[in-house]
């Protein structure tokens, strides 16, 4: 109402964007609400005092976090076999027939999209199972630097809807090709920041300090040797 009154319309923004779940209980339930979960335990795993002051917290707040990760894949596996991905369902490109008339544009770009939906997921799934597994094991260290880089596979989202919304906003009433272009960008240039940024904080061990990095990964090493020790004898 606010943009008509100012005589904006966002009129190449599909709405199906906010409402195409709503008839879609089980992806509510297993991609909407735990993705809800995960985001909201972030700082509880994040935060060093919360990890060194509270570890029963940081423990159930794990527990938590990673248990909505893997119930994250389940809805995104139903997004995907539901036909509710973007250029499926809210930017249908146009079907422009390729010269062997056996594809299309518009088969190619959904492929594409799915295909990085896909691997995405994976790497989300990866770097949770081996965060999971290090800290079943003892090695906080390398527990804490693929829960970092599992953050950054996730959190993407959150950052990409942040900078659509602003490409979006500096002028409503673009063609429904250029609002698609946005967001295609939106999505390449928040995965690679915050892949980079992940990165960057496992390599530097910033959430660690350098001297407590160095510390804590030469008495993980050691205590991994002791157990191999112990396993060989």
């Amino acid at each position: 109402q606010e943009l008509k009154n100012q005589g904006k319309s966002p009129k190449s923004m599909p709405l199906s964007i906010f409402t195409k779940y709503q008839e879609h209980r089980a992806v509510r339930l297993t991609h909407l609400f735990p993705a809800a979960v995960w985001s909201a335990t972030i700082p509880l795993q994040l935060h060093p005092g919360v990890r060194k002051n509270c570890p029963q917290v940081h423990r159930m707040a794990g527990y938590a976090f990673f248990t909505s990760s893997f119930l994250l894949m389940i809805g995104l596996g139903l997004i995907i076999s539901r036909g509710l991905m973007c250029s499926r369902h809210d930017f249908p490109p146009l079907g422009v027939p390729m010269p062997d008339k056996k594809f299309s544009i518009a088969s190619i770009e959904i492929a594409n999209e799915e295909l990085v939906a896909i691997s995405m997921g994976l790497w989300f799934t990866y770097t949770a199972l081996v965060a999971v597994s290090a800290a079943r094991c003892g090695d906080f260290v390398r527990h804490q630097q693929f829960a970092v880089r599992h953050i950054g596979s996730g959190i993407w989202v959150a950052i990409h809807r942040l900078l659509f919304v602003d490409m979006l906003s500096q002028k409503w009433d673009d063609p429904p090709a250029r609002v698609k272009n946005n967001f295609d960008n939106a999505t390449i240039a928040s995965l690679a920041l915050c892949t980079f940024i992940a990165e960057l904080v496992v390599r530097r061990g910033l959430l660690l300090g350098r001297r407590q990095h160095e510390t804590a990964r030469t008495t993980t090493s050691r205590a991994t040797a002791k157990i191999a020790i112990k396993k060989v004898q």
